[in-house]
């Protein structure tokens, strides 16, 4: 039986590698991908599954968000349904 690697909260950018700043993300298919500034937005908005690839390889993994709400799962935000 293959081992599943256990991912992390997200801390770095996709694109750069940098810290993030959870000011900086974007909302892609259910998902939150925090970045290190703006400037990486529209690239993360081209090709979401790319980064999501990087993230993974790093063992790191954006948040899932409510399909109710649209907010960060289980953060205070969120309608918790």
């Amino acid at each position: 039986m293959p081992v599943r690697k256990v991912l992390k909260a997200q801390t770095r950018c996709p694109v750069t590698g940098g810290k993030v700043d959870k000011k900086h993300y974007v909302d892609a298919r259910g998902y939150r991908v925090y970045l290190c500034c703006p400037g990486c937005a529209d690239k993360v908005r081209k090709d979401p599954l790319r980064y999501f690839k990087v993230l993974r390889a790093r063992g790191e993994k954006p948040d899932k968000l409510c399909k109710a709400c649209n907010e960060v799962k289980g953060s205070p935000t969120c309608c918790k349904l």
